[in-house]
């Protein structure tokens, strides 16, 4: 019996030790997989994107992208401390936070070359050129960036009386949207992007001097994030042309200078454009301006939005989207004439970015920051190269600050 009984305890014991040791040993591997993918993030390893090149190749460490107008700015901008100061509590100011920061900067700057890689790379010529946009060829020059903005597009022009004929004509204003003589101190570009939801950014954005929103983004409910001043709102067409937008009724559109976009194709005349917009909103703008004839409103030239997209691949040295740039980066140029700063809030992806679209609604989407339908990996990547903003401003406060021509030396 005895003889029996020894080889099963044997047995059982050599499986006992043989299942500890394979438990331990995918204990092992289980935590070297998560101690790897600590690693990871907390490196952000940006090989690929760096390998290809796809943007803009430099930064340093106080500034994402160096331009020529950092090199000439002036020691007491240096000196002066952020509109949000309030908000660097000890979390954001030693060694520690420094890393966070850095950390946080390198995965957007990362998360849009991929965005801008991926895009280039998935373009379709036979489906993704819809405008007939004719690509250029341009030497990159990122000292003189702003500089080339300004010798390209020195004013965002709108259509005049004189510009257009047909019916439209009768309700055009006779003048450009802004006269000579207009200027404004601090400006600042309310994105509609879900992470303003619970930002406490109100406050700041009715300091500025000019506040511009975009579309049909609500003011009264979200004051404390948004704030509860506008001056302009720039629309794209479909604001106009779409019934659940309720445009000649809305009082989001009233009392506020308007400013609408539709896209033309690249070539197109704007005789050619005006008869055959993409949406047609020509019914809605003409009723509007007979009922509301002293509101200020301007259609956008169409061109504007094409000498834009070209200043945006000019400066990328992939391919881009061959659609017109987004609402956000035509009100940066929009203003640059106008302002001696441009605050762009939430534009860039912050420590608050989430997968929510807008901060009035809750659909979800990563692409709503990223890119769907506009070049605007590419658009932020070159904003950040226009900043003036130190790195907690853009990533902990949520703004940029770009210089308006008036402050540049060309």
């Amino acid at each position: 019996m005895r003889s029996v009984a020894f080889p099963i305890c044997l047995f059982l014991n050599v499986m006992l030790f043989g299942m500890c040791g394979y438990m331990y040993l995918l204990w092992l591997q289980y935590w070297h997989r998560i101690w790897n993918q600590k690693q990871q993030e907390s490196e952000y390893d940006v090989s690929d994107f760096h390998r290809n090149e796809v943007v803009m190749e430099y930064y340093d460490d106080s500034s994402i992208f160096a331009t020529s107008h950092h090199k000439t700015q002036t020691k007491n901008e240096k000196e002066k401390k952020p509109i949000l100061s309030f908000l660097h509590k000890d979390k954001y100011s030693g060694k520690m936070a420094a890393i966070r920061l850095n950390m946080l900067k390198t995965k957007t700057v990362a998360k849009l070359r991929q965005v801008l890689f991926e895009e280039s790379n998935n373009m379709d010529p036979k489906i993704s050129n819809p405008y007939g946009v004719q690509s250029k060829e341009f030497k990159l020059n990122h000292d003189d960036l702003m500089c080339d903005l300004y010798s390209k597009l020195k004013m965002v022009r709108t259509i005049r009386k004189s510009d257009i004929s047909g019916p439209i004509r009768n309700v055009i204003p006779e003048e450009e949207f802004f006269s000579n003589n207009t200027y404004f101190n601090n400006c600042v570009i309310v994105s509609s992007a879900g992470s303003l939801y619970r930002s406490n950014l109100g406050q700041f954005i009715d300091d500025n001097d000019l506040v511009l929103r975009f579309n049909n983004a609500p003011v009264v409910g979200y004051e404390k994030d948004v704030g509860s001043k506008t001056t302009i709102r720039i629309l794209n067409s479909q604001i106009l042309s779409k019934p659940q937008f309720q445009f000649l009724n809305s009082n989001l559109y009233r009392n506020v200078s308007l400013l609408m976009w539709d896209p033309s194709n690249y070539s197109s005349t704007l005789q050619q454009w005006i008869t055959n917009p993409e949406y047609n909103f020509l019914e809605s703008y003409i009723k509007y301006r007979t009922k509301y004839p002293k509101n200020d409103f301007h259609i956008l030239d169409p061109s504007i939005l094409w000498l834009l997209w070209d200043f945006i691949q000019g400066h990328t040295s992939i391919k881009i989207k061959q659609n017109p740039p987004s609402s956000g980066f035509l009100g940066i140029a929009f203003l640059l004439p106008y302002c001696s700063t441009v605050n762009v809030v939430e534009y860039i992806p912050t420590q608050r970015t989430t997968q929510r679209c807008h901060y009035y609604s809750k659909k979800s989407d990563p692409l709503c920051t990223y890119g769907v339908w506009h070049p605007l990996a590419a658009e932020k990547l070159i904003a950040l190269a226009m900043n003036r903003a130190s790195d907690k401003t853009i990533f902990y406060d949520g703004y940029i600050s770009i210089p308006g021509y008036n402050r540049i030396s060309c």
